[in-house]
């Protein structure tokens, strides 16, 4: 059985393969965004330029903010990624 993808009427593989690129460039643009928009409300929380913000550390500090939320020890990225900045390395000396 073939599954067909309404709009085109043309299997979903096939639709797929055509726009994954597109699909991969958007994924990626809207990731970006979403760190952004996070490390800018990080600087501002912190009081601090956004140079001396790390964005890789920020962006590792996810994983970090995921096991708190796993142990049900904090529910806000922000307010998380504020309360540890020197232990998640997220500003620059």
């Amino acid at each position: 059985m073939m599954i067909v993808e309404a709009f085109y009427h043309q299997p979903v593989a096939t639709w797929y393969t055509k726009n994954s690129t597109v699909h991969a460039y958007m994924q990626r643009r809207i990731f970006y965004a979403v760190l952004n928009d996070l490390y800018s409300s990080v600087a501002v929380e912190l009081a601090q330029p956004h140079a001396r913000i790390s964005v890789e550390m920020v962006f590792r500090g996810l994983y970090d903010f995921s096991r708190a939320v796993w142990r049900d020890k904090s529910t806000n990225v922000v307010s998380y990624l504020v309360k540890t900045p020197k232990m998640l390395g997220s500003i620059k000396q």
